[in-house]
């Protein structure tokens, strides 16, 4: 049996917890002795009496016996009508069984089964809460009990944890009768604070099975979360400052419907929403949201189940088919990006080829170009006339004087031989030079060319025209350390301090200066190092041929020309050609020839000298990949100016017949987004045929899943319309009927 209750009954009066308090200091000894029983220990007492533990002398049982010590008429009162209920209740497993009774005994008592493990109250203190499931489990247990009682006409009135018995078996017993009603009974019943319905806290309520509902929501709340609903400090503190039985009943009542719904219980771990919604709906102050009967309670504790049951196969219903389609969708979205990036590569290898075609036909046209000018210059040193004019330049004794005097390229800028260049340029055959020299610009095979020149065996300029205006007269000064007249692939730029040895760009020596006569020089046709126009900002490319006479080197034919046109190749705002200078030292990489280079040609004035200087990544000649992804050096972009574009590029030399290297290279240019385009738009139809599969798949599926779960509720409601409809007809129900003139309230065990 329990230990004496925590939980005081709420018509209890002053007197009566006096007499509770004045018990419980006296030296316990038994009220008297039972026939039949050992009496062992006491086990608790309250307002009506106290319980002790005991054994039959007849089978060794252990059992609980209740004494009821008032000795008033009310104590018999409460007797009989525990006995009565304990009688209807007789072989039911949910309740306390009824043994043995005294009625003629001072004081009366009966006899009741021993419970091993006390009460649920008892556990609450020592646990203060109970895990979900195993108050689920009790609460369950204890709601079929209830039900028990309701099917036999009794309202049990006074349900709390301290009327909860525990077995051996940790399985709930029913006790304490003492407030109870049977369905006929139109007398109200008061039970303990804040397990009591806020409508039962009324001396004229009728009893009412949705009084038991209540209680048991506020026990599995209690299990929960170690406290009954509603129940704080400030509450129970307002509660007791109000004196008198109907003040404390209306605050209690007024209390619990106006209080905020209690929530704590939702916040739980492990409390689903089902079970939140079980326990609010119990707890209602409002009798018309709660469960009917305890038989809606276990319709929805089994609905419950079933659903939590379901949930495993509906989750894998709902998360099967999305697994499903996530491995789906992600081997779809993996197969489409494969796709997508093998018909790139193979797109971009293939653009990479017709590009590299382009720059070879490009390269070839530039190398056409270059050979035609070769051709000119041959033709010009096939010319008798100019031969003659090399052999009187050579057999004038004064002309051979001047040329040695200004042959030093130490004083090619020295106002010292001055006069020397002068007297040169008024020599009849330098003048002669310069007339038929003049007249090549009239060639139509050469009138791209910037500039013819003739220099003799020394590297002095004998003659020269130019394709334009107010160009400085460069007659007499010595050319020697251009890479048109002499063998290296660079022009020499200066001397050392003592005139001795020549430095190219870099400072470093390139050879030791050589008397006049015995200087470096072109053994053949040579396409020269690339060089800046300082009137244009533009860059320059000379050929030249050696002129020989009777085995003997006698000076060069020079031809200039100003890149910019040597390529033609151009297929729209997607395609175009560059020629790129690729030969080593300062000037290497150098954009000579590009789209927007010769947009800028065709406005007068000099070219923008950073635009001149734009450059190309030479490194990318030595990359061993197949496709090379670019920017355009000079940040072209014909489509959106604001946006520079990737280009697919192609390299080729140009190669010409003559000795020696060009150092050109032709780039050709690919639009990367137009090649792609076409498998772009493949793809973007593709992702959206998809889309709209997973899209039909996700409306199949949701349309089934509302389907199947529009039929279990649907079910569900007439389930629970059948089992609402049954408990309504109950005779629990059916049996509230006119309170009688007389309220005077029942008393009741503490225990």
């Amino acid at each position: 049996m329990s230990s004496s209750s925590s939980d005081k009954t709420q018509f209890q009066s002053t007197e009566d917890i006096q007499q509770s308090q004045d018990l419980s200091l006296e030296a316990r000894k038994p009220p008297s002795d039972v026939p039949g029983y050992t009496l062992k220990m006491f086990l608790g007492s309250g307002a009506y009496g106290e319980v002790w533990s005991g054994i039959d002398r007849k089978t060794g049982r252990k059992v609980a016996i209740k004494f009821y010590t008032r000795k008033t008429s009310t104590d018999f009162t409460m007797l009989s009508r525990e006995v009565e209920k304990l009688v209807y209740l007789a072989a039911d497993r949910y309740v306390v069984q009824l043994l043995d009774v005294g009625w003629d005994a001072q004081p009366p008592y009966y006899v009741m089964d021993y419970i091993e493990n006390g009460s649920l109250e008892d556990d609450l203190k020592r646990r203060q809460t109970i895990p979900v499931d195993e108050a689920v489990e009790l609460f369950e247990e204890i709601a079929i009990g209830l039900m028990h009682l309701h099917g036999k006409g009794i309202l049990h009135c006074d349900l709390k944890p301290g009327n909860i018995l525990l077995d051996q078996d940790k399985k709930p017993r029913l006790a304490d009768f003492g407030q109870s009603r049977l369905s006929h009974e139109e007398s109200p019943a008061l039970g303990t604070l804040f397990f009591m319905a806020p409508e039962q806290a009324d001396l004229k309520a009728i009893p009412d099975a949705r009084w038991d509902v209540y209680a048991l929501g506020a026990l599995l709340y209690s299990m929960l979360t170690g406290s009954p609903p509603y129940r704080d400090p400030e509450a129970v503190v307002k509660l007791e400052n109000h004196d008198g039985l109907d003040s404390r009943l209306k605050a209690y009542n007024r209390l619990i419907q106006t209080a905020s719904k209690p929530v704590d219980h939702r916040n739980i771990v492990g409390v689903d929403k089902w079970l939140g919604d079980i326990v609010s709906r119990c707890i209602s102050a409002d009798p018309k949201n709660r469960f009917a009967s305890i038989q809606s309670v276990l319709l929805a504790l089994r609905q419950r189940k079933e659903t939590m049951a379901r949930r495993p196969l509906m989750m894998l219903g709902i998360i099967g088919p999305l697994i499903l389609l996530s491995l789906m969708s992600s081997f779809a979205w993996w197969a489409y990006n494969d796709a997508v990036k093998n018909s790139d590569k193979i797109t971009r290898n293939q653009a990479s080829e017709s590009n590299q075609w382009a720059a070879k036909f490009a390269a070839r046209s530039v190398a056409e170009s270059i050979g035609k000018y070769f051709d000119t210059i041959d033709s010009h040193l096939e010319d008798p006339e100019l031969m003659d004019l090399f052999r009187r330049y050579y057999e004038d004794p004064e002309i051979e004087q001047l040329a040695l005097e200004i042959a030093d390229p130490s004083l090619n800028n020295d106002n010292s031989i001055s006069d020397a260049r002068e007297s040169y340029r008024s020599q009849p055959v330098v003048q002669d030079f310069s007339r038929h020299v003049g007249r090549w610009l009239m060639d139509p095979k050469a009138q791209q060319a910037a500039s013819w020149t003739v220099n003799d065996r020394y590297g002095n300029q004998i003659s020269g025209v130019w394709n334009s205006v107010n160009r400085k007269n460069t007659v007499g000064l010595n050319w020697s350390y251009r890479s048109y007249f002499n063998s290296s692939r660079y022009d020499y730029v200066q001397l050392d301090s003592d005139n001795q040895i020549m430095l190219d760009e870099k400072g470093n020596q390139v050879f030791t200066v050589k008397p006049v006569g015995q200087r470096d020089h072109i053994d053949g046709p040579k396409v020269s190092a690339v060089f800046k126009s300082k009137a244009t900002n533009t860059w320059k490319v000379a050929f030249s041929s050696p002129v020989t006479i009777d085995g003997r080197f006698e000076g060069i034919v020079v031809v200039t020309v100003e890149l910019g046109n040597f390529i033609s190749f151009e297929n729209g705002a997607h395609q175009y050609a560059m020629l790129v200078n690729g030969a080593t030292g300062a000037n290497s990489g150098i954009v000579l020839e590009h789209p927007l280079i010769r947009l800028k040609q065709k406005n007068p004035g000099k070219m923008d000298e950073a635009l001149s200087e734009r450059r190309m990544n030479m490194d990318l000649l030595s990359d061993e990949q197949a496709v090379h992804v670019i920017k355009d050096p000079l940040g072209y972009n014909p489509l959106s100016p604001d946006a520079p574009l990737t280009w697919i590029a192609a390299f080729e030399e140009v190669q010409h017949s003559g000795p020696g290297d060009t150092d050109l290279f032709v780039v050709t240019m690919q639009h990367e987004d137009t090649i792609l385009q076409p498998s772009h738009d493949l793809g973007k139809r593709m992702l959206q045929v998809g889309i709209m599969a997973l899209l039909s798949f996700v409306g199949v599926a949701l349309g089934l899943g509302f389907l199947v779960n529009r039929s279990l509720k649907q079910a569900r409601r007439q389930i629970s319309r059948f089992h609402t409809s049954s408990s309504e007809s109950s005779s629990i129900n059916e049996a509230q009927t006119i309170l009688a003139s007389d309220h005077t309230p029942q008393t009741n065990s503490e225990n």
